[in-house]
């Protein structure tokens, strides 16, 4: 995904999957910040809105867990994960 931002910068869904990726091996700062940059560019991205959540919860961030499950819920997210966390 960094190969693809470097050949197109403004592409969110290179920067969401990014992020995710990021997450996925720990990194929750730099996952922040390009989850951040992909929904300011497309903010309905459920796998973005997902993977901020779930950084959220782990970092034990209630609030804003609580604020991103808002959007989730008024995006009409109804997986199965997103009731249990």
């Amino acid at each position: 995904f960094e190969a693809c931002l470097k050949k197109r910068r403004d592409w969110p869904e290179a920067e969401i999957n990014l992020g995710i990726a990021y997450w996925k091996f720990g990194d929750f700062e730099t996952a922040e910040d390009h989850l951040n940059r992909g929904l300011a560019a497309q903010p309905s991205s459920l796998p973005g809105l997902r993977a901020l959540t779930q950084i959220a919860i782990d970092n034990k961030n209630v609030s804003r867990a609580r604020e991103l499950h808002q959007k989730l819920t008024s995006a009409n997210d109804r997986t199965p994960e997103l009731a249990y966390n």
